[in-house]
């Protein structure tokens, strides 16, 4: 999502499965209209015991002239102390919109495709592998198999991921099994409406999430249950472009101050 809820889930993130919604448009997953250049938003949280304490992050896109992520950057800084880098990410595509490589910080991602398949895997900069990922199509449905290593040894993910006619994920389901044997069942249903790509209900577990957006598809209240009872309330409020992309965003959590965004955009 990219409103700040408490369970975050990123919308560009191999760590967790799902390959098909790669191969549609950043630009519409993202919320942006008008094809977006780059991308520039820094966003300040405020301290609840002290208001001139402030937590900033910042996050830049970077796109091509058909609407892929081509390159994004994050950073941080911690109540007035330097900005400093956190992770970057860069992604190479072929000509037929399918990524081939991604550079992070960290290590780096190739991609293969077999017929009605994906395999990826993923390398530290020091040349281990600590993870290989297959993916399957068939038709609306995905099927991914990932092995993940780390000191513990093996951790190993099923998943199956339902699709809608733009690429957005209705429905998934993951089976880990962590190298002690212990196995963890996890399944996210998600309600949109025919013309947003941001959800308009999710329900993980036992936590409900609900949206209510206005017409240029951005949240303007989101909600949050857990089993049943109030986990957090924010409320958005907007300013606009020419463009109908935000450029200004005040967040209130539980009515009160809670972070101040802005973005700044360049456009081919």
């Amino acid at each position: 999502m990219k409103t700040l809820v408490v369970l975050l889930i990123c919308i560009f993130n191999l760590s967790s499965g799902q390959f098909r919604y790669m191969t549609g448009n950043d630009w519409n997953r993202l919320g942006f209209t008008n094809k977006v250049k780059e991308s520039t938003a820094t966003e300040q949280f405020f301290s609840k015991s002290d208001s001139a304490r402030q937590y900033k992050r910042i996050t830049h896109y970077s796109f091509n002239k058909k609407g892929k992520l081509i390159a994004t950057k994050n950073y941080k800084s911690n109540f007035g102390n330097p900005v400093i880098t956190v992770a970057s990410r860069e992604i190479v595509w072929n000509e037929k919109g399918l990524p081939t490589l991604i550079k992070e910080s960290s290590g780096t991602s190739t991609f293969e495709y077999p017929k009605d398949s994906v395999v990826v895997i993923t390398m530290m900069n020091n040349d281990k592998v600590v993870k290989t990922s297959k993916y399957i199509q068939n038709k609306n449905l995905e099927t991914t198999y990932q092995n993940f290593y780390n000191k513990n040894g093996k951790e190993q993910t099923t998943g199956i991921y339902q699709y809608d006619q733009q690429n957005r994920i209705v429905r998934s389901y993951d089976k880990i099994t962590a190298p002690d044997g212990n196995i963890e069942e996890i399944r996210i249903y998600t309600v949109f409406n025919q013309k947003c790509y941001e959800l308009i209900k999710e329900n993980f577990g036992d936590m409900i999430t609900e949206n209510i957006l206005n017409k240029n598809c951005d949240p303007v209240k989101t909600t949050q249950t857990l089993r049943q009872k109030a986990l957090a309330s924010y409320e958005f409020v907007y300013s606009y472009d020419k463009k109908q992309n935000w450029t200004e965003r005040t967040t209130y959590l539980n009515g009160k101050k809670y972070a101040y965004s802005t973005r700044n955009l360049i456009y081919y």
